[in-house]
Parts: C-alpha cells; structure tokens; sequence
C-alpha cells in the first residue's frame, strides 16, 4: 500500500507530496496531465489534486523563445531526445540566445556536415530545491510513487522532470556512473582471470585429473589466483556498500524496486562471500572441498552472473534505448502467463514420455528419466532433433508418436510463435514510451548515485533555483535523430557520388576523343551518294518493260 499524502514528503512549495492512494497520474497525446484511479478507465480525466497541480505548474518549461539552426546533423548533444540544461541563478542572468548559438557552433565547427532547418526551443524551469540530492530533491519521491505505482513512468516524459535528470546526469551522475563502471569492470576482470587460472591448472602436474574430480583442490598457480580473488573481494566491497545503503533507504520500497537487478546484485554478493569462504578453508586446512556444495558450481554460477550484470551500468548513457536488464523484465513480464504454460505442458509431456517408456526394453536414454525427459522436451522445441527411432521401436509405438506429434504441434507450432508475438507487442508498448521509460531507468542510477554519495559525506551539490534547457519540440523530437542518421548516410552517397561522376568523366572523355578521330577521317558526301542519274533511272525502266531477265547483269547506277 502506497503511503498517503500525509506520510509523503513534505518540503517546500515545490517538491510537496505528488500523488495520493490508488492514483495515477498519466499524460494525454497533447501533453496535458490527468489523474485517474485504479478502477476508472484511464482515458478518462479527473481533475489533479492541488499538490500535483501545483508541482507540474511551478516544474513546467517556460518557453522563452526559438534558436532556428540549420546544420542539424552537428547538434550530436540533442540525438536520441537529449537535452541541453544550464543553471542559473535568475532568469535574467543569462542571455539565452547568446549561450545557445555558442553551444550549437561549437558542435558544427566539430562535425560539420548540412541538414534541414530545425527549429530549437528555448525555455526556462524552476527549481529551487528539486534538482537536491536525496530526500531533499524531488526524483526519490518520484520513484517511491512509481515503484509504489501510484503513477506511471508517464510522468518522468514531463519537461520539468526531463530537465533535472538531465542536469543532474551531466552535472556529477554520469561521472559517477562511468567510475561506477570501471571499478565493476575490474572486478569481473579480476574475477575472471582467477576462474581461468583455475580452470588452466585442472588437467596440469599441479592437480591431476583423478584427485580433480575427487574435490576442489585450488588453482594450479595459487599466488596469482589467490591475489586476484582478493582483489575481486576488494572491488566488490564498494558495492556491497551502495546496496547496503540503498536497502536501508528504501527500506519497505526495496522489493518493489528493479526485482531482476536488485536479485542479481544480492545473488552476486552472497556467492561471492561463499565462494571466498570455501576458497579460504581450502587454502588453510590444505584439504579438497567435497560433499553437498560444489565449489566448482558456485564459480560458474557467478562468473555467469558477474558478465549478465555488467550492461547494467550502460542503461543511462543514451535516451530512447532499452537496457538489455530492463527489456528483459518487461517483455518477460508481460508474457509470463504463456511461460509458465509452456513450461508446465514440458513437464506434462515429459512425465507422460517417461510413463510410455516404463518397460526395460522400451527405455530410450533420452526419455527413460524424468529430468532425461524434460531435457528432451527442450530439445524438441528448439527444433534440435530427437530419436525417432527410438519411438517407433517403443512399445507404445502409436501413443509415443501421437504424443510425440501433439506436442511438435501445440509447442513449438502453435505456442512459441505465439510467445513471439506477445513479446513483440510487449516490446512495442515499451518503444511507445521510450523517452519516458529511459529518463526513469536514468533517474534510478542518479538516485543510486546520491545515495553513494550521501554515504561518503560528499552530498554537497547545491541545486540550482533556475534551468535553461534547449531542446527538440515534441512534434519534432525525432528529427534530430533521423538527421544524424541521414548524416551518415550523407557521407557514403557523397564518396559514391565522387566515383561515378569520375567514370562518367572517363566515359566522356572517351567517346569524345573517339568523335573527334570519326570526324577528321574524310567522309563520302552522303547526299551524292543517295542521288542517282537520271538516264540511268529511265534505262532501268526500259529494261523492265521490254522483259529482260531478271538474272542479267544490271548496270550499276552512277553517282554524280
């Protein structure tokens, strides 16, 4: 149950409570705000409350003018529905077409290129304390109602909200992110090389296969390995930290925030700690690891999830495209119910399979076992093969073929092409909101982020009481991008359009010189040539009228 406006934040006039039990605040196609509730259609618009009414009017853009630019293409800050943002700290301080037109000229002296007109629009927000860090600014609240889903990710597409996350993002978050990124990449890296290691001393003098397959003797180079162990553990330390931290800020929020992300960071950490634990015993008593836990299985398991995880970080970095984490757990979301259908007539199919071949000579090694047989099941469905000889040699010849054919047919006919298609709408749904989707995806890093810095005392950045933003109008917001694209696309034409008028230059060169030799060569007079003489005409005639044989010599007409 989400909290009630008395519990919310209470600040300022600005970032007061946003939306109350049950509500939801969602954006028409013209842009205007309207608030619903769970049981109404939510098409239908009901008046805001005063508190949101007064939060979207005091965070809404001022437009200030238009910057018309002609050389779109260079505008390489505005692809993909980014914004430009510079504080201020009145809306007088600045001149707005001034800082614009030196921003926008420093990007065409960079890239260059020609494009069509684009209109830019120049507006003004105010913020006073919404752009702070932590409970102080305005995005936690916002993520606490949409995790709470008292609103959609609708209300993160409005100008004021765009306007700070990208502030903020360029100000301090994206730095931030970019470190974030590196010290992960180290510890994967580390991680890594301590499993290669490993895995390289298995079949060595070091560890002989017989005692290998008894227990987990260590590494063949245990120096190395050990150190880039430790060094992993080292780098995962921050990181157990920021969740730490995050868990006890978001507290009863947690478990309703990115379940996906937030269930591999845990998975992540645990398996770590055990598998330095099991690592460290085996160094110390000098004994192999064996019984119920595999060591073996827990490195596999967290090298996999270490490398699922990396792309996480690179989710902020560009509007309008889908984290492969975030895509994941919508599309699957939206079709979980065709999922677990699938999945509960594989396990059907695949008891019945290992009930038709109950018999010790019918028994098919890929069938004759429960987990044999649903493994079996996979493979049909992937279209990989399966014995069917086998099945005709069964038994239950005719029931092993007919189940055999209704499954091909229900699953992977039927079922998976309609799992396809459901996932494709899922995906679609998510392109409609794309820029929406990303600017919430971005304020939860910058939120991970504040709550980083608030832990190592260095949340001192101060939020600015004005923002100039210069961005895309909505009705053009996908030019920018088709520009940039089209710049490129400029580019290879141009380089082709150099070759062919350089070979139709050759061609011409060519017939030309072959016309000039033609025309100084000396030419029979085509006229004379045609004309004939008069008397010989008239002797012709006479010939063919008297009946001279036609095979005789004729005398070839003269020319003049």
């Amino acid at each position: 149950m989400p909290p009630s406006v008395e519990q919310s934040y209470v600040a300022d006039s600005v970032t007061s409570p946003l939306l109350g039990a049950e509500e939801k605040l969602l954006f028409t196609e013209d842009g205007e705000p309207i608030f619903v509730t769970g049981d109404e259609d939510e098409r239908q618009p009901k008046e805001l409350p005063k508190e949101v009414q007064e939060l979207m009017d005091k965070l809404a853009l001022q437009k200030v003018g238009e910057l018309q630019v002609i050389d779109c293409p260079a505008l390489e800050s505005l692809k993909d529905g980014e914004w430009m943002t510079v504080a201020a700290e009145s809306k007088d301080e600045l001149d707005w077409e001034t800082l614009w037109k030196d921003k926008i000229a420093w990007h065409q002296e960079a890239t260059g290129g020609w494009g069509p007109p684009l209109k830019l629009q120049a507006s003004i927000v105010t913020t006073k304390d919404a752009c702070a860090v932590g409970d102080r600014g305005v995005l936690r609240h916002l993520l606490k109602e949409a995790w709470a889903n008292s609103c959609n990710e609708a209300i993160f597409g409005s100008g004021g909200i765009r306007a700070i996350v990208n502030y903020k993002w360029t100000s301090y978050a994206r730095a931030f992110t970019i470190a974030q990124l590196v010290c992960y990449s180290a510890w994967v890296l580390s991680f890594t090389g301590f499993v290669l290691l490993t895995n390289s001393g298995i079949q060595s003098e070091h560890r002989p296969a017989e005692s290998a397959r008894a227990g987990w003797h260590g590494p063949a180079h245990p120096t190395l390995a050990y150190a880039l162990l430790l060094a992993s553990t080292a780098l995962m330390a921050p990181f157990a930290a920021l969740e730490a931290r995050t868990i006890w800020v978001y507290r009863s929020y947690y478990a309703k925030r990115q379940i996906l992300a937030d269930l591999m960071d845990l998975a992540i950490m645990l398996n770590h700690t055990a598998i330095l634990g099991l690592v460290l015993y085996n160094a110390m008593s000098k004994a192999s690891v064996e019984g119920d836990v595999d060591i073996d299985i827990l490195i596999a398991v967290q090298v996999t999830l270490l490398w699922a995880k990396l792309p996480y970080f690179f989710k902020g970095f560009d509007l309008g495209r889908f984290a492969p984490i975030d895509t994941f757990e919508h599309v699957v979301w939206e079709a979980r119910y065709m999922l677990l259908f699938i999945l509960f007539m594989m396990f059907g199919f695949g008891v019945g399979y290992t009930t038709l071949f109950q018999k010790p000579e019918d028994v098919d090694p890929d069938v004759g076992q429960l987990a044999h047989s649903i493994i079996t099941m996979f493979v049909i469905c992937k279209g990989m093969g399966v014995n069917i000889k086998e099945m005709y040699e069964s038994r239950h010849n005719v029931a092993v073929i007919i189940f055999f054919v209704a499954f091909e047919f229900l699953i992977s006919i039927v079922m998976l092409n309609t799992l396809i298609s459901i996932m494709v709408g899922a995906f679609d749904r998510m392109k409609e909101t794309s820029i929406a989707e990303t600017v919430m995806r971005r304020a939860e890093l910058i939120d991970e982020v504040d709550c980083a810095m608030q832990g190592l005392g260095l949340a001192h950045f101060r939020s600015p009481p004005y923002l100039h933003v210069l961005s895309v109008p909505d009705e053009r917001e996908e030019e920018v991008s088709i520009c940039e694209r089209l710049h490129r696309l400029k580019l290879s034409v141009k380089q082709m359009e150099e070759r062919v008028v350089g070979r139709l230059q050759e061609i011409v060169e060519s017939a030309t010189s072959a016309h000039s030799a033609d025309t100084s060569a000396p030419q029979p007079d085509e006229a004379a040539a045609t004309k004939l003489d008069p008397a010989a005409v008239s002797s012709v005639d006479q010939a063919v009228s008297e009946g001279v044989d036609e095979n005789a010599p004729k005398e070839p007409p003269t020319s003049e």
